[in-house]
Parts: structure tokens; C-alpha cells; sequence
């Protein structure tokens, strides 16, 4: 578990900041299983996590938006099958409750005054460079969010991100350079610039 998340610890970052915005000891036993339908309410159980169907409708959500603008409006719904977006969701879901149980684990807490300075240091809830209270009330208003939902979702992020940030990323000089050789990979072509008068065309009626 410790070894997936240094390796995927960016990855997650994003991830969970992105789904904030938009709707806003790996050792332990029982950290590996998950069960589904504990309730009516919640769709999954990952350790003391539950995972609720307002959770993953909101993470769905978030997937197929980014699909849909990144296939420029030509995504639907039986694509979104065939990529998968429900597993990839649950998936998600899974992935951050197991941090959370690590969390939980190690007494990893967010104050309230660590949510409120994250909160209003979002420059879309901001007028004039201050916090806009009303601006707030009427983005999460237009997403049907609940300000208690959107806060406590915002302080499993914090919370999230609190505990990745205890296992740094170390890298050597061979991954570095295999990264970096990515973005030097380049195809050689070679071209002639033809014009009408190097063109013969020879029409045999027969033919």
C-alpha cells in the first residue's frame, strides 16, 4: 500500500483536488477488503470508510465530464461503458479510503481553521482578492451542494493530503532521464515539395 501511494502520490493529489473543485501502514489487517451494500445509502465499506452512493455519483460525474470535454462534446453513455467509468469511479472511491483508514490509523486530523483557510483561499469564491461569501453560497447552490458536504468533502482532501505527504517521492538519475526521454521522441521524415508540371498522368480509355 505504502509503495503504491509514493508511486502514485502526485496522481492522487490531482485527482482529489479536482474532484473537490468540481463538486467540490498498508500492513493492517482488513485494509485490502471492501464490502459492498452495507446500507442503503452507502454502495461500499473499505475498512471504517463507508462509501456512499453520493459519493460515487459525484466522482461518475466528475469522470464523465472530463471525457466529455476531452472528446469535445462526443461522449455519451454507451462510451462511457465501454471506457469503463463506473469501475474507474469506484476504483477512485476505494483508493482515497484506503488513505483514509492510514489516516485514521496514525491520528491524522485537519482542524477547522484548516478548512476555512483553504476554503477561502479558492480564487473562484473570491471578490476583489477576499473570500465571497455569497459567491460561495451560490456556486454550490447551482451544483445542489450542501456547504456542510462540500466542507466535510474538502477536509478528507486536506486530510488526504496531510498523509501522503509523509512519504516523500524519491527518484534516481535512470528514472529521471527515462521520464524525460518521452518528451524528446520525435519521427524524421523526409519530403519534396512537387509541383503540376512534375505530374504526368497518362489515361488509357481501354483501361
Amino acid at each position: 500500500m505504502i509503495t503504491w501511494m509514493q508511486k502514485h502520490k502526485k496522481w492522487l493529489i490531482i485527482t482529489v483536488w479536482v474532484s473537490t473543485i468540481a463538486f467540490v501502514g498498508a500492513g493492517l489487517v482488513g485494509w485490502g477488503q471492501y464490502s459492498y451494500g452495507s446500507s442503503a445509502k452507502n454502495i461500499a465499506k473499505v475498512g471504517d470508510i463507508e462509501i456512499t452512493k453520493s459519493d460515487f455519483t459525484n466522482e461518475y460525474s466528475r469522470l464523465y465530464s472530463q471525457f466529455y470535454q476531452m472528446f469535445q462534446g462526443n461522449f455519451d453513455k454507451e462510451k462511457a461503458k465501454m471506457f469503463g467509468l463506473e469501475k474507474q469511479a469506484l476504483r477512485t472511491l476505494i483508493n482515497r479510503a484506503l488513505i483514509l483508514n492510514l489516516a485514521k490509523e496514525y491520528d491524522i486530523s485537519v482542524t477547522k481553521d484548516e478548512v476555512l483557510q483553504t476554503l477561502t483561499s479558492f480564487t473562484f469564491f473570491q471578490k476583489d482578492g477576499k473570500f465571497d461569501k455569497k459567491i460561495y453560497k451560490n456556486f454550490l447552490e447551482k451544483q445542489n451542494i450542501k456547504p456542510k458536504d462540500f466542507e466535510n468533502d474538502l477536509k478528507k482532501d486536506l486530510i488526504i493530503q496531510k498523509t501522503l505527504s509523509l512519504f516523500p517521492i524519491v527518484t534516481n538519475s535512470l528514472e529521471e532521464e527515462s521520464l524525460n526521454s518521452i518528451f524528446k521522441i520525435g519521427d524524421k521524415i523526409k519530403y519534396k515539395h512537387i509541383s503540376a508540371d512534375d505530374i504526368n498522368i497518362k489515361i488509357d480509355q481501354n483501361k
